[in-house]
């Protein structure tokens, strides 16, 4: 039985180059979406810097699925606001931070849980972690675009006169934990 290469080989180097072809495709089209997914999301994405910008109100939706405009520094107080998603790991391995942090400025801070997640999400992971303080989601465009909300999660501080004075974005590595503590005069139970 004789094998004939040359006609092996050529059948080969068609399908390769099929392959090659369709990888590249792949790779502009890819290329091509993650443009218009920052075009879409203008600088919101870009991770700007928002320390300084103006943050009186979210615009985003109760557990229970209504519309809320949230009055971030309703009553004249600072407000501590953590932008998180039920589905971040890093998120995940803050919640025990979070939630003391959230409960030892409750008297002096309005504290805010904000999802970028929709309601039903947010909904269900108050419920199923049992949050000690309103948990919102579905955030709208505008307030992603304003506050330069991107990856979770994101710690921000807004002051009495509605600016940003702090915003610790990612997870609270040990550095960041101590920043955290400092600025709150406050003990947290875990490092990462």
């Amino acid at each position: 039985m004789r094998v004939n290469y040359s006609g092996l080989l050529a059948s080969h180097l068609r399908v390769d180059k099929y392959v090659l072809a369709l990888l590249v495709c792949s790779l502009a089209l890819n290329v091509y979406l993650g443009a218009e997914v920052r075009r879409s999301r203008g600088p919101a994405l870009a991770g700007r810097p928002i320390v300084g910008k103006e943050a009186d109100v979210i615009h985003a939706w109760s557990t229970e699925g209504r519309p809320t405009n949230l009055a971030i520094n309703e009553g004249s107080r600072p407000a501590l606001v953590y932008i998180f998603s039920p589905t971040c790991g890093w998120c995940e391995k803050n919640y025990s931070n979070v939630v003391s942090l959230s409960k030892s400025v409750a008297g002096e801070y309005n504290v805010f849980w904000v999802t970028t997640d929709t309601f039903q999400h947010a909904s269900d992971y108050s419920h199923t972690k049992h949050c000690p303080f309103p948990v919102y989601g579905s955030v709208d465009d505008g307030t992603i675009r304003r506050l330069g909300l991107g990856a979770t999660p994101e710690t921000i501080v807004v002051t009495r006169e509605n600016k940003v004075s702090h915003d610790w974005k990612g997870a609270w590595t040990a550095s960041k934990r101590d920043e955290i503590e400092a600025f709150f005069h406050a003990k947290l139970p875990d490092s990462l």
